[in-house]
Formats: structure tokens, C-alpha cells, sequence
């Protein structure tokens, strides 16, 4: 039998490829049944069969269950590259006695149900369904696009897609003798990738990554969830999880141990996993806490202050904002905090809406009688005024109300400034009980809605104790205006002493190996983050071990690997660069660290838009301009982001 993805010969037997991992089990093409090698005729349907390997894509769908990949024109990858991946394999248990017991129309039904609502849950944590073949679905994460946290949101789209077979699962479980289960492999790794078809934007991928990801699946039981080793590093803060017997897997010389994830911890962001490992020292920062404790005396003395604060990721705004918040007095003071997520952007005021829950002290355990009696009364505890505002806060719930149903005039731009207006009101009446500090963070991922909402916000709070704390990266375009109570906060990389102090605190020694220090703060720009994370996998590796509180260097770092939680980081950071800026990012990456105007323009595909792309790319400080005269030159900002630029890239291309 031949792979249709990769061409490879393969046994009958074999059902799933041996060379790239893609499926190989026969389908009829009219009832998507499984058939064997020599049917000519469907045994479920009667179709005359075309004898071919898995269809490399989905089947249609009706009108209204339209399942669309993404088209070549919106994704990155015009060609192919090396991409570290999340690879998610999720069958389903119970196909074959549907096929037998119920009628080829209604199993089609069925499928199609499934394959739609499973399509928008992938595609609402930003990945991809890459193909449906019979009763599997193949997702990908970190393809086209990557994200900080891909592991993570592969896991949750696996299990909302169990959660929607299971309650499929009882319209049909009488009358075909079984449950309808989910049963998922999860892998995450290095892979291959480029558009397969462009008639439907399918990929095509290759690698190791993929065989775990297909040899999980397999062995995967019933509702059950397994994850390859790679994938439990990068998952296990944010969820439970139980460690399985070894599993060997065709190719690789080890077995190797999965774990199966049980369900979400209490863990929801990356600084509250470092929180519970343990902080290092909070060290560099002092000058910007010092800034943030005198906005807060003049919040204190009736005068409200707006603060942002800017920085890449890992420079440490999280832990700022922590230890400003740890030192106030919680009994004087009240902290309500709402938070951005990548993939909350499509609801609208979502951390508005976050911070609402949390002043009201809205629980997701709440029945929602709970939640609408603790709403009312809640808010009137804060004003009795507010009432007028309560359809508002219970429509942004989302809380139905027969007492305080939303006006039926209210809609579009009317609606959206009622919403303004409401969530200023409870902002600045909370500040009245007492002082009022509201942190938003990650606000580079916020909708336009929040933002409008928050603008309205700083512009009544100037004459009220509430202090409104913004933190956001530089891809957010921000515009706050001229506002004389606003306060900027922009952070920089830590000098080398302050690197220095962070791996003595992960190393747990006051002595380090002559140079380390040096070559780590070189290594990272000083970006703190980075600095601890490739600190601790220097422990983890070997390479360095601490004898008698003194770290010594047990082998050789000269080749010193990047963790994947630092890959992480900047690969997000690239593919959310237009094509035109990813583009010239890439082939400047082949260059090396610094690079000539004259050579780049020699290489560019995209003369028209160099000046343009590197002017983008000074401006989200990725890479510096360091001559004018006699020619243009740059440097990469942080080594790092060349070297991960450049790992995308296939090895035929770095010639």
C-alpha cells in the first residue's frame, strides 16, 4: 500500500504509514467506512470503490457544515520549514459499531457533526485540523503559526472534543451496543512541514513527533488522553496528570513513558507555575517599584494614576507587578486583576468581563442562581446607584436575567458606550469604599471593545483614587493619548551583575564556574526569563553540578541547547510578524547576527518591501540598525532570535 502523503511502499498490514506516520487504513469514499485491501464494492453502502490510501483531506460537507483550512495566502509557511509542533491523534471509539448498526446516512450524520464542532474547537485555541479520515481527527499546534503555549491549548482542544462525543455519545448508544469515546495521542517535537495541496491548504508533515503522536493514539484507551514526554514537560504545571507504563514505539531504540492527563490543574498562566516552583531573588528592578509605589501615594491622595508598563516577554512584568502588589496593604487597599488571553480576543470585553468576576467574587462552580443573586447583590454592596447599570453587568456575564433584562433599544455603538459608561461607574465607585488599584494584564491581546473601555476609564479616574496598572508587549500599537496622569514604564534588559544573581539563586550557590555568567547574560540579552530557564536546563542536562554549595562545570557548553519554553517565546514572536517582515527575517538569519543592507537586498524575494519590513523590524526592537554611513547594517537584537529564525529553515535552504 502507498502512503499518499509521503509515497512510501508499506505492508498491508501497516495502518499507519512507516515513514511519515499518516494513516493508511482503506475508506470508502461515499460512507467514509473502513474497507480492506481488494474490496471492490463498500460492504456498508455499496459503492464501487477506487482503491486508495486515507484522503489526504476532509470529506465535504453540506452547506453550513463547510470546514475550511486555512488558505496558502494566510498562513506562513510558503515553503517548507522545520517547525517544533504539537501533533494531537484523536480516534474514535465506537465507529465500526455504528457503521455496523446503523444506517450509512445517519453515521454520515453523525461524523459530520462531529467533524464541524471539533473543527471550531481546534480553530478556537488557534490550531488546525490538518484532516479527518474516517473517525480520526488530526490537529496541529504550532502550525501554521505558533504560540507560546501550544502544548497547552492541543490538551484543552483534546478534551473539549471528548467532552463533545460524550454527550453525543447517548443518542445512539441503545441501539449500537457501545459508547462513543474519544481516545487521543498527543506528541510535541520537531517536524517537517509544507502545504500539501493548495487547492485546500492541508500540510504535510514529517517526522518522529508524528509516529509518537499516531502510537499514542493507539494505545490510547477509551476518554483517555495520553501525551508523549515531551509534551508532559511543557503541559505538567497547568494540568494533572499520572504516568503510564513504557511504551515501545517502532524506530526508537527506548521505549518511552506517557503520561495520561487526568484534568486541568488550578495552574492557568506561566508566572503562576514559576510562583509555585519557587522565585528566584527579585533583583534589577528596584528603580521601576520605586515608580510604581509613587503613582500609588498620589492614587492614595485622591489624585488617580494611569500606569503602563511595556516589555518583551520574560523581562519580568509579571513579577513587577507581583511584588508591588505583595508589599500593599490589602485591608486599605483593593486589587482586582483581569486578564488577557491569545485566544480570548474574539470575546469582547473578555478582560473586563475577567475582572468582573473576580471583584464580584463570581465562582465557575456558581449554579447560575448562585451567580445572579451574588451579581445583584454585590453590586448594589458597592452602590446602591449601580443598579441602573445591573442589565449591563449581567448581560457581560453572560447571566440571564427576568429581573434586569438588557433594554431592547440597546445595540451596536449605543450598547458598546452603555458598557463604557457602566464599567467606568463600577470602577470609580469601588475607589469611593476604598482605595483601588485594577491591574490588566497581557494587554497586547486585547479586542477593541476592552480597549475602547479601557480609554473611557482613564479618562474619568484622574480626580478618584483608582489606579489603573496596563501591562502589555511592544506588538501592541498603543495610543493612550496624552493623559497628564499617565505614567509610562518601559523595561529593559538586566545588566550582567543582575543576571549573575539569578543563577546563583536557581544554582543555589554563591560561586559560579569563571565565564558562565558572562557567556548566560551573551547568550540572552538579559532577558530574565531566559536567563533562568536555560540556567535550570544546564542543571537538568548535567552540565553544571553543585558540589558543596559551588557550581561546577561537568561538560563542555559551548553548543548550549535553547529549552523549548525560550523557542517558544520567540517563534510566537516571529510568525506574528507580517510575510513580507518573517520573510527578510529569515534570510537575514542566514547571514549571521549582523548583516549589510547590500547583502540583504541581494537575497531578499521582496525587494519592493525591504525598506518597509526592516523598518517594522526596528521598530518591534527585533533588530537594531548599527551604521548609516557608508551603508546601512543591523544586528539581531538577541542572538537567540537569530538562531531560532534560522532553525526554521530547511538545510537544502541555508546554503
Amino acid at each position: 500500500m502507498r502512503c499518499s502523503d509521503c509515497h512510501t511502499e508499506n505492508p498491508d498490514i501497516n495502518k499507519f504509514c512507516r515513514e511519515c506516520g499518516a494513516k493508511l487504513i482503506l475508506f470508502c469514499s461515499q460512507c467514509q467506512s473502513e474497507i480492506l485491501p481488494g474490496d471492490r464494492f463498500c460492504g456498508q453502502c455499496g459503492n464501487q470503490l477506487t482503491v486508495t490510501s486515507a484522503p489526504t483531506q476532509s470529506p465535504e460537507l453540506k452547506e453550513g457544515n463547510e470546514i475550511r483550512s486555512p488558505s496558502p495566502e494566510s498562513t506562513p509557511l510558503s515553503e517548507g520549514e522545520r517547525r517544533q509542533a504539537t501533533i494531537v491523534f484523536s480516534d474514535l471509539s465506537g465507529y465500526t459499531s455504528m457503521n455496523e448498526r446503523l444506517d450509512p446516512e445517519e453515521v454520515e450524520a453523525i461524523m459530520s457533526r462531529i467533524k464541524v464542532e471539533a473543527a471550531k474547537i481546534v480553530e478556537g485555541h488557534e490550531g488546525i485540523v490538518n484532516q479527518f479520515v474516517g473517525d480520526e481527527v488530526l490537529a496541529l499546534f504550532g502550525i501554521p503559526t505558533a504560540h507560546e503555549d501550544d502544548p497547552v491549548r492541543a490538551v484543552k482542544a483534546a478534551f473539549e472534543i471528548h467532552e463533545l462525543v460524550r454527550t453525543i455519545s447517548p443518542e445512539v448508544e441503545e441501539r449500537i451496543g457501545a459508547k462513543l469515546r474519544m481516545h487521543t495521542g498527543i506528541s510535541t517535537g520537531l517536524v517537517v512541514t509544507h502545504i500539501r495541496d493548495h487547492r485546500d491548504g492541508n500540510y504535510g508533515i514529517t517526522g518522529d513527533t508524528v509516529n509518537i503522536g499516531a502510537r499514542l493514539a493507539s494505545q490510547a484507551h477509551a476518554d483517555e488522553i495520553m501525551v508523549a514526554p515531551e509534551t508532559y514537560s511543557l503541559i505538567s504545571p497547568f494540568f494533572e496528570t499520572h504516568p503510564l507504563e513504557a511504551v515501545a514505539v517502532k524506530g526508537k531504540t527506548k521505549p518511552l513513558i506517557p503520561h495520561r492527563v487526568i484534568g486541568e490543574s488550578a495552574v492557568q498562566t506561566r508566572f503562576e507555575a514559576a510562583q509555585i516552583q519557587g522565585f528566584t531573588d527579585f533583583t534589577g528592578r528596584e528603580q521601576e517599584l520605586t515608580v510604581l509605589s509613587a503613582c500609588l501615594e498620589k492614587t492614595l491622595n485622591g489624585k488617580g494614576q494611569f500606569v503602563t508598563v511595556l516589555g518583551e516577554a520574560g523581562l519580568g512584568k509579571s513579577r513587577l507587578i507581583y511584588e508591588f502588589r505583595h508589599a500593599l496593604n490589602r485591608s486599605a487597599i483593593t486589587v482586582v486583576q483581569g486578564r488577557c488571553q491569545s485566544y480570548g480576543k474574539s470575546i469582547p470585553y473578555f478582560p473586563h468581563i475577567n475582572a468582573l468576576r473576580r471583584g464580584l467574587n463570581l465562582r465557575d462552580e456558581d449554579t447560575p442562581a448562585e451567580l445572579h443573586e451574588k451579581a445583584v447583590f454585590n453590586v448594589l454592596a458597592i452602590d446602591p446607584s449601580l443598579e441602573q447599570y445591573l442589565p449591563l453587568y449581567l448581560h457581560l456575564l453572560s447571566i440571564p436575567s427576568e429581573t434586569y433584562p438588557l433594554p431592547e433599544h440597546l445595540h451596536g455603538p449605543e450598547l458598546a458606550y452603555a458598557i463604557q459608561k457602566a464599567l467606568a461607574a463600577i470602577n470609580i465607585l469601588n475607589a469611593k469604599r476604598k482605595p483601588y488599584v485594577l491591574v490588566l494584564e497581557d494587554w497586547h491581546w486585547a479586542d477593541e471593545a476592552s480597549d475602547l473601555a479601557l480609554k473611557h476609564i482613564i479618562s474619568v479616574i484622574a480626580s478618584h483614587p483608582l489606579m489603573v496598572l496596563v501591562i502589555y508587549r511592544p506588538e501592541y500599537g498603543s495610543n493612550w493619548g496624552h493623559w497628564s496622569h499617565h505614567t509610562p514604564l518601559a523595561l529593559g534588559a538586566l545588566d550582567e551583575q543582575h543576571c549573575e544573581n539569578i543563577i546563583k539563586a536557581v544554582w543555589k550557590t554563591g560561586r559560579l564556574p569563571h565565564g558562565i555568567s558572562s557567556l548566560l547574560f551573551e547568550r540572552t540579552s538579559g532577558n530574565p526569563f531566559f536567563v533562568e530557564e536555560i540556567s535550570r536546563a544546564l542543571i537538568e542536562e548535567g552540565k553544571i553540578q553543585v558540589e558543596n554549595q559551588k557550581a561546577v562545570l561537568s561538560q563542555s557548553i559551548e553548543d548550549l541547547s535553547l529549552p523549548n519554553t525560550v523557542q517558544s517565546v520567540i517563534r510566537a514572536r516571529i510568525d506574528r510578524l507580517d510575510r513580507h517582515s518573517r520573510e527578510l527575517l529569515r534570510r537575514a538569519s542566514v547571514i549571521g547576527r549582523e548583516f549589510a543592507h547590500r547583502i540583504l537586498e541581494r537575497i531578499s524575494s521582496s525587494k519592493e518591501h525591504l525598506t518597509g519590513s526592516l523598518e517594522d523590524l526596528k521598530s518591534l526592537e527585533l533588530i537594531q540598525q548599527t551604521r548609516v554611513m557608508p551603508e546601512a547594517e543591523y544586528i539581531f537584537e538577541h542572538v537567540i532570535t537569530q538562531e531560532v529564525t534560522y532553525e526554521t529553515l530547511l538545510l537544502q535552504k541555508r546554503r
